[in-house]
C-alpha cells in the first residue's frame, strides 16, 4: 500500500481585449501540471512524479496563472497532452493499493473532471482519499472548518522553505 500525495496546477478561461475564451462548464479548470510524491506505509518517499501538460481546452495560459505558478504558454508548447501524461501518472501509481492525499478537495475533483472530459477511464485511480487540510487545522487546535493555506501551515510547522509554492511537485512535497 502506498500514499500518493499529489498536487495539480490548473489553467482556466480568461479574457483580454483581443481574446475571449468560453469557460467549459464540463471542465472549468484544465490541468497543466501534475506533481506527486509516492510514500510507503512508513512515510518514506519511494518515488516522485512531475509532468507538465500541454493545454488544449484553454491553449493560452491565463496571465493570473502565470503570475501565480510561473508556468507560461511557451513553456507548455512541447509538452504532451493530458491523455499521455495521465497514462504516465497511472504507471507511476502502479498496481498496488493507494490512498490519495492532497491539500483541499479541489485537486481530486478536478483530476476526475479532467479524466472524464478527455473520455479516459478512472478505474485505476484510488477511491480512497485524504484531504490533509482539515488535519492541519486540528493539529493547531483550530476548528476543522478553519482551513489554513499550505504556505502558512508549512511555515507554522517550521518546515524549511526549500521549494517554491504553486509548483505541483513542490506543493506535494510540502
Amino acid at each position: 500500500m502506498f500514499y500518493i500525495v499529489f498536487d495539480l496546477e490548473f489553467n482556466q478561461a480568461f479574457e483580454t481585449p483581443t481574446v475571449v475564451q468560453v469557460n467549459d462548464l464540463l471542465c472549468p479548470f484544465e490541468i497543466i501540471q501534475i506533481g506527486a510524491v509516492k510514500m510507503d506505509r512508513d512515510w518514506n518517499t519511494v518515488a516522485t512524479f512531475n509532468r507538465y501538460v500541454k493545454p488544449v481546452l484553454y491553449p493560452y495560459v491565463s496571465p493570473f496563472i502565470t503570475e501565480l505558478t510561473g508556468i507560461t504558454t511557451g513553456q507548455l508548447v512541447n509538452e504532451a497532452h493530458f491523455p499521455v501524461v495521465y497514462q504516465a501518472f497511472l504507471e507511476f501509481l502502479g498496481k498496488s493499493d493507494t490512498i490519495f492525499c492532497s491539500w483541499g478537495k479541489t485537486d481530486i475533483r478536478e483530476l476526475y473532471r479532467n479524466v472524464a472530459y478527455h473520455k479516459l477511464s478512472h478505474q485505476f485511480l484510488s477511491k480512497q482519499y485524504i484531504n490533509l487540510q482539515p488535519y492541519a487545522s486540528l493539529h493547531f487546535n483550530l476548528p476543522h472548518k478553519k482551513l489554513l493555506r499550505l504556505q502558512s501551515t508549512v511555515e507554522a510547522l517550521d518546515i524549511p522553505l526549500t521549494h517554491p509554492f504553486h509548483d505541483a511537485l513542490s506543493d506535494a512535497y510540502y
